[in-house]
């Protein structure tokens, strides 16, 4: 959490950065159980498989001239950058 930056705009729920970075042994043991039921169950929260797609240029009848735009709660980006920190 503490490799998060500050200052970006919250996700859906509201909640900015600073929010997790205020207690962030608690949310690591929470977030760590969240993750653990996620990858048990094999399926993310609705807000984690939430997508938008964004018009680029070209045909609007062709797919690759969207590109996809998630709106992420700041949770759900601690997981994947926790892995990537990993030794």
């Amino acid at each position: 959490m503490k490799h998060t930056a500050r200052g970006k705009s919250p996700g859906p729920d509201g909640l900015p950065a600073e929010y997790y970075q205020l207690f962030p042994a608690k949310w690591a043991q929470v977030l760590e159980l969240v993750y653990a039921a996620q990858f048990r169950l094999g399926r993310m929260s609705k807000f984690q498989r939430r997508v938008s797609l964004l018009f680029k240029k070209g045909s609007r009848l062709e797919p690759k001239n969207y590109r996809p735009l998630t709106l992420l709660n700041q949770d759900a980006k601690f997981g994947p950058k926790s892995i990537g920190l990993l030794p």
